[in-house]
């Protein structure tokens, strides 16, 4: 029997933890009620009073995340009910039998009433219009400040507010229609409410609709009464309560239980969004961080890669999970070097056997990345076993053709039967550009237009550009170029369209044909379909560009964090490595913003995406401002201007433009370690504008000149002048002064300085020109 009555005593207490709360709200509700009895005038100033302090509780919460709240709907109303908390108040302290304002009526509380729910009804119905749009804090405030002190004016000081009550005879008609207009602006406030359901969390919602639904009928019964001692409005009352209480619910209970279903669900969303794309991702991500380059986080593409998938590698060594083949250089090393010295490690043929005895090459890339409080290392890599095999391919093709040149004459036939079975589109012109032999592939390629000994450029239905759009010129194709100059041309891409077939991507290649005495005498050009290629080329942009706008959000609040804990560590005695720590948070978060932004900046030039704003711009005046910029980042460069103009107009994007000079600024100040004079000049020929940033530096490498304005590449002449950052900038600055019509190029030599230039046409300004 003691353990039968031990289980029921243990199943009431469990009944009686979970009716609780029901049961002592209704003892306060009940309590309350009862006040009545003994003072009605208590019972309205008790209503009031928490009606008043739930409304400024909703105003302290949301006024103290207002920096990292991302539902403007309930900010907009946390302010809204702060003013309308203060006419409340005056109503409560006006109410009939209290005495503090001394000669008035009952009108004046009542006309206050009128004040604060029209303010409460006209918010809700504004505060759905605010999702999703930038929203000023400063600006809501102030607009409130003034409107709640015009409504009291007109009641307190120049006597305009229409009459609400009349001693003897009750609400007026202007009171009674104006409950109505209110509750019909709550129901619209509702209907506006739900249609923005998905901004936010179920049981929020919910609580927030119950609140509104109270207050309309709380504001119906409103105009039965009579006395305002009667009970009409004592029923009112006790629903404004019940409307006040489910806000309280919806906004202060669940923004400090939950705060991520209130204050943050959209960030919540976001990150859940990215954790999605990094599980589904095509490409094998994982992070390594110490001790013992242990794993943190894997994708599934990564884990297919381990020596057993089935096995979880996370909190393994990497030697554990992953093939380390003895006395090469390997990953566990190069990743040690990154962590150790934060060098970037980029290589796109990266050549890797695994037990099997099978070869397999990878485009690798590794980043060191904050992790929980310390470092860690990002590895990224894609499989480029086939392109890489495609690739040998081609060259072996191309030099198999060369080979077959000096013997064409006597092995034509089995030359042509050769050509015709290659995987390739083969096209073989004579010294004067005409086609002598195409093959199958070349056919399909090009939809049978090979006019067979006629000029090239008499084929008009081919169209051939370049992947920029620039249109190119039949005689500028690689074979016609190599039997012209005799001289190679490999790895050209073009883009060919005709009316008959869909737009095709080809990598072209061409070589000169001699005869056995060495004389010019017509060039093979090679075409292969790297249509598809680009399809995923395009998609890894796309990729890209939607990763790092989801990670602006992010890397947004990871900021305003670091930048709070900085100013509260500020404060803290003996606060020693706290503050160094946290700047270095929020320099290595600012360093991301301006990776990102490079990385967008990347994906629209990539996708032809790149928008400019035009307007009139004086170009004298804004490299004076970058200059001045850039000086006040170094104390060991002299940095001076020469215009030869004082005034240089013309209608350009202001802001992309001061991005391209500060990021030339940026690099004569980084390639000049030891200091010195960087001069810019700026001047006007003809109907071009023309700006050059000249340093005293190291100097650029020939052999690297050419690659300067290419992605991901990054000069260097020694270990001393190894660059930081990712190689993007001076792509995206070609791509910006591109977009403007204009032109970039460089002049430079090992221990001479560099000298960059670009110039913009004076019309490019023009909106139909950009």
């Amino acid at each position: 029997m003691s353990h039968i009555e031990t289980a029921l005593t243990q199943k009431q207490l469990a009944v009686l933890r979970n009716y609780a709360p029901i049961i002592v709200r209704a003892l306060v509700f009940a309590g309350l009620c009862l006040t009545t009895l003994y003072s009605y005038l208590l019972f309205h100033s008790l209503a009031e009073v928490f009606s008043i302090v739930i409304a400024c509780a909703v105003f302290i919460l949301v006024w103290n995340t207002r920096r990292f709240i991302d539902n403007n709907y309930i900010l907009f109303i946390g302010i809204a009910y702060l003013f309308v908390a203060i006419i409340d108040l005056l109503h409560t302290l006006a109410y009939r039998g209290l005495g503090v304002f001394p000669g008035a009526d009952t009108n004046l509380p009542t006309q206050l009433w009128v004040a604060a729910r029209y303010m409460q009804s006209i918010s809700l119905l504004i505060a759905p219009f605010t999702l999703g749009r930038k929203l000023s804090v400063n600006a809501v405030l102030a607009g409130y400040a003034v409107a709640t002190s015009l409504l009291l004016a007109s009641i307190f000081y120049w006597n305009i507010f229409p009459v609400a009550f009349v001693e003897g005879q009750g609400l007026t008609s202007f009171k009674i229609l104006s409950e109505y207009i209110i509750s019909l602006i709550l129901i619209a406030s509702g209907g506006l409410l739900f249609q923005h359901r998905r901004e936010f969390d179920k049981t929020v919602l919910q609580l927030l609709a119950w609140s509104i639904a109270a207050t309309v009928v709380a504001e119906l019964s409103f105009t039965l009464y009579v006395d305002p001692y009667g009970v009409a409005n004592l029923i009112g009352h006790l629903l404004k309560i019940v409307a006040f209480y489910l806000l309280y619910k919806a906004v202060v209970e669940t923004g400090l239980t939950k705060p991520y279903d209130l204050l943050f669900r959209n960030l919540t969303q976001k990150e859940r969004l990215l954790a999605t794309i990094f599980d589904t991702d095509p490409g094998a991500l994982a992070v390594v961080a110490k001790p013992e380059l242990q794993f943190q986080l894997v994708n599934p593409a990564y884990r297919a890669l381990t020596l057993d998938p089935k096995i979880d590698p996370v909190g393994k060594r990497f030697d554990e999970v992953r093939y380390t083949p003895e006395g090469e250089q390997t990953l566990p090393d190069i990743a040690r070097r990154v962590l150790a010295t934060g060098d970037p490690f980029d290589v796109d043929r990266y050549e890797e056997r695994f037990p099997d005895g099978s070869t397999r090459y990878f485009s690798i890339h590794m980043r060191r990345i904050p992790w929980e409080g310390e470092q860690a290392v990002l590895s990224t890599r894609w499989e480029t076993t086939e392109q890489v095999l495609a690739q040998t391919k081609i060259e072996e093709n191309t030099a198999r053709i060369q080979d077959l040149n000096s013997r064409l004459a006597a092995n034509a036939l089995n030359l042509r039967a050769i050509i015709d079975e290659m995987p390739e589109g083969v096209i073989i012109v004579d010294q004067n550009a005409r086609p002598t032999m195409s093959n199958k592939e070349a056919h399909r390629l090009f939809a049978g237009h090979i006019p067979l000994g006629q000029d090239y450029a008499s084929t008009t239905n081919l169209q051939f550009h370049y992947p920029d759009g620039t249109p190119c010129a039949p005689d500028d194709l690689p074979m016609v170029r190599s039997a012209r100059d005799g001289e190679a041309h490999t790895n050209v891409e073009l883009v060919v369209r005709c009316p008959e077939m869909e737009e095709r991507s080809l990598l072209a290649s061409a070589a000169p044909i001699r005869d056995a005495d060495g004389r010019l005498t017509g060039a093979v050009g090679v075409f292969q379909d790297i249509t598809p290629l680009k399809e995923l080329d395009r998609l890894k942009d796309e990729f890209l560009s939607v990763a790092a706008h989801e990670m602006k959000t992010p890397m947004a609040s990871m900021k305003g964090y670091a930048q709070l804990l900085l100013k509260r560590a500020e404060r803290i005695p003996d606060r020693g490595s706290w503050v160094a720590s946290l700047r270095t948070i929020d320099t290595q978060v600012n360093r991301l913003v301006t990776l990102v932004d490079q990385l967008l900046d990347v994906s629209r030039i990539q996708m032809r995406r790149l928008e400019l704003t035009p307007e009139r711009v004086d170009l004298v005046a804004l490299v004076r401002e970058a200059v001045a910029e850039a000086q006040v980042t170094t104390g060991r460069h002299d940095i001076e201007v020469h215009a030869a103009v004082p005034e240089l107009y013309g209608r350009w994007d202001h802001n992309r433009l001061a991005q391209v000079l500060a990021n030339l600024l940026s690099n004569a100040i980084k390639y000049s370690p030891d200091g010195g004079h960087i001069d810019v000049a700026v001047t006007q020929q003809d109907e071009e504008a023309f700006v050059s940033v000249r340093d005293e530096g190291i100097g650029i490498p020939p052999e690297a000149q050419p690659h300067l304005f290419e992605r991901y590449f990054r000069a260097g002449s020694s270990a001393r002048s190894q660059p930081e950052g990712m190689g993007l900038g001076l792509y995206v600055t070609r791509g910006i002064v591109n977009a403007h019509r204009g032109r970039i190029w460089v002049e430079s030599g090992p221990g001479k300085g560099t000298t960059f230039y670009f110039s913009l046409p004076l019309a490019a300004g023009d909106e139909s020109a950009v």
